[in-house]
């Protein structure tokens, strides 16, 4: 521009590239040689895809350069408002650079470097500058983390100077780095800033969807709008983890103004009010690649938990993405539900570490491939969840490779997958439906993985299994107490590669020739050794078709193959797959269940071990409700407690408890649907122990509240319980 000429700045705001929503403002493509581009506003841009998975280079994509003698020069550019998949500001792969001047802030991204995005390879050495004297401001993007600039395999050192960054020093939330191949982890970024565009809060902060981000966010009564937002303003703490709390109702990115996807900071928690409180959701359609309402990029110590994910639009979405490397992760009381999935999954995690998965619930759900991939799991455990009525419409027309599991756990260390309900999964034709396997088969360190307590029903495929478990010589796999009911494939119901334990178990999956197919070895896995024992078997020992003599079957003789087995086969039925009256499969389960190391209760929550001996399958015959001897109902508890108001609903008036584990400031109040405070019932310091207290269904103007739904939330100090009434006249 004119900016280069008349050395006046000026010109820089007066003249505007705009891309009208319409790929990038501006593109190198066609490996230009030391090209430059300076005195621009770019602005509205959406980036090309240069891959089928997201757009890059709202602003300026530069793809395909493949140069390192020459340089891409960007000098003194106000690149913001552009929205792409990656680097929604600039984004740069395999091409040196030369970057001054630029001012990049509000850009919008799906993944990561919502500012600046830069990508190399091993095999080319791009230069990249940053010039430290007419320093770049690179602040307030947006995207999953690093949302202001992130930089992947680049085999050299960067020193990124800027004046302005979003914090200063900015943390791997902002600006990181994140190298794929191992001969390029020695290789790390430093960055020098000036001066931060705002601080961070070391505080807890409050969202509404009728909040304003102009509020404070402090409490419940001053929430911000906007998730995004929130966690961006966020301090973390590894001493004092923070929480952002997300209060009952729909948030939106159409209609509602949420930025999605919600990035997570390492040291904070992201706390819905519940699952059936709070609902993420889009009534747009992206184009710009695969959304995700939640992404978390190599974040630490965090619990996300009472949400529901869903969509009013098909847009092919991811939900949930924990692309890279994660450790000390609790997610609870999470749904992901009514979804078109992109063709990577609507649920992934890459290398999860000491990750605790509890009631996670994924549901009907469509996608072009797969619904679940998780891989190279270390000490982790998925609990109490349900995978139910997935459809996968994946063809291939390779007949050797079929597709990738509609649900795959791809294990390093170890893993345990207990008390889960996996059911109607159904595929187009041939392609794997579940899979609990090694990420490395040849490997020689143990890996253990147990499956335990778990309903595997009515999943079918033309592949030869419908679900497949698979260790080697070095590791095993453990499957108790689980119910394996109306499975098909083409050979046989379940299938198994390497050392594998079962006891308690039920197989009863007639459509399938074989109960069990035991797999030869190959160069691709080991042998077969299986010992089955206390468990029914449908048509007994020769319902296991064991394919080669290197395999080992060792078949005990405490299993069953005849007598009645279920009280209902109907789906829905409350007794669906409970044992029936006089099943042989009562106290039939092996004495030695402590070795099991199962949950003290079953699939349905009833005491596991029932009459002394415990039974076989997912369900305890005439067992009572589990109810731990450190059950928060009981009269000490040791955390804050809110029981459900009685009578709910309720006219006119309904009485509300809760338990203090000590002496507490504590505040209860009620809100409406859209999170506005009603009246506050109780205030102050109260002492331990159990109260109650009663609304009379009046507002805090002493006036007849309308019918409806309403939320009681009880607060003492940084924690707070939700539960959902409802007032009916």
């Amino acid at each position: 521009s004119l900016e280069a000429i008349a050395g006046d700045s000026t010109y820089i705001s007066r003249t505007k590239i705009d891309g009208n929503r319409n790929g990038p403002c501006v593109a190198f493509l066609n490996a230009e040689q030391n090209a430059t581009l300076r005195g621009f506003t770019l602005t509205n841009g959406t980036g090309y895809f240069t891959h089928d998975v997201v757009t890059m280079g709202g602003g300026v994509l530069i793809s395909n350069t493949y140069m390192t003698g020459s340089t891409i020069t960007l000098v003194n550019c106000n690149i913001h408002g552009n929205h792409a998949g990656m680097g929604a500001g600039v984004s740069s792969t395999n091409a040196s650079l030369y970057l001054s001047g630029l001012n990049v802030h509000h850009n919008y991204g799906l993944a990561s470097g919502g500012g600046i995005h830069i990508v190399g390879s091993s095999n080319v050495v791009p230069s990249i500058v940053f010039d430290p004297v007419n320093r770049c401001s690179v602040y307030e993007n947006y995207g999953a983390a690093p949302v202001d600039i992130s930089v992947f395999d680049i085999p050299a050192n960067i020193t990124i100077y800027l004046n302005i960054a979003s914090i200063n020093p900015p943390s791997t939330f902002y600006v990181g780095r994140h190298n794929n191949l191992s001969s390029l982890q020695q290789y790390h970024d430093t960055v020098i800033a000036e001066q931060a565009h705002r601080t961070e809060i070391n505080r807890d902060f409050y969202v509404s969807p009728n909040g304003d981000d102009n509020n404070s966010g402090i409490s419940p009564d001053e929430p911000m709008r906007t998730i995004t937002r929130a966690m961006h303003l966020i301090a973390s703490d590894s001493l004092d983890v923070k929480t952002v709390h997300v209060l009952p109702g729909v948030y939106d990115e159409g209609e509602g103004e949420q930025l999605y996807p919600i990035p997570i900071k390492s040291h904070i928690n992201l706390i819905g009010a519940g699952s059936e409180l709070v609902t993420l959701t889009s009534s747009s359609v992206c184009m710009l690649g695969i959304p995700s309402f939640i992404h978390s990029f190599k974040a630490r110590h965090n619990t996300i938990s009472g949400f529901t994910m869903t969509e009013s639009v098909p847009s092919n979405r991811m939900p949930y993405m924990n692309p890279s490397y994660i450790e000390y992760l609790h997610l609870n009381d999470i749904v992901i539900s009514d979804i078109q999935a992109c063709e990577y999954g609507a649920f992934f995690m890459d290398e999860p570490r000491n990750v605790v998965i509890n009631k996670l619930v994924i549901k009907n759900i469509t996608t072009p491939h797969i619904a679940v991939d998780v891989n190279w799991v270390h000490d982790s455990k998925i609990s109490n969840s349900t995978f139910t009525n997935i459809h996968s419409t994946y063809v291939s027309d390779d007949p050797i490779f079929t597709g990738l599991a509609v649900i795959s756990f791809m294990v390093e260390d170890s893993f345990t997958f207990e008390n889960n309900e996996v059911s109607n999964l159904s595929v187009q034709n041939d392609q794997d439906t579940f899979c609990i396997s090694l990420w490395n088969p040849w490997g020689t360190e143990e890996v253990n993985i147990r499956v335990s307590n778990c309903l595997f029903d009515n999943i079918k495929t033309n592949n030869d299994r419908a679900v497949l478990f698979a260790s080697n010589d070095y590791s095993n796999v453990e499957i108790s107490n689980c119910t394996l009911y109306n499975n098909y494939g083409s050979d046989a119901a379940v299938g198994l590669i390497g050392d594998v334990s079962m006891r308690n178990n039920i197989f009863y999956n007639p459509d399938a020739e074989h109960e069990i197919v035991m797999y030869a070895p190959s160069q691709f896995q080991s042998a077969c050794n299986l010992d089955v024992d206390y468990s029914y078997i449908r048509g007994g020992e020769v319902s296991i078709n064991n394919t080669s003599t290197y395999n080992s079957l060792n078949y005990g003789e405490h299993n069953l193959s005849e007598g009645l087995l279920f009280a209902g086969t109907s789906a829905g039925s409350g007794d669906y797959l409970r044992l029936a009256p006089g099943s042989p499969c009562i106290n039939a389960g092996t004495p030695d269940a402590a070795g099991l190391s199962l949950l003290p209760y079953d699939l349905a929550g009833n005491w596991r071990i029932w009459d002394g001996r415990i039974d076989m399958g997912c369900y305890e015959f005439g067992s009572e409700p589990w109810v731990a001897i450190d059950d928060p109902v009981l009269s000490v508890p040791d955390q804050l407690v809110l029981m459900q108001n009685y009578p709910n609903p309720f006219n006119p008036s309904t009485t509300i408890s809760y338990i203090l584990p000590e002496a507490s400031e504590i505040t209860l109040s009620v809100y409406n649907l859209k999170g506005q405070l009603v009246r506050t019932l109780v205030e102050g310091l109260k002492p331990s122990g159990l109260h109650q207290v009663v609304w009379d269904g009046k507002d805090k103007l002493n006036m007849q509240a309308a019918s409806g739904v309403y939320f009681i939330r009880l607060q003492s100090g940084k924690t707070s319980k939700t539960r959902k009434m409802l007032l009916m006249k």
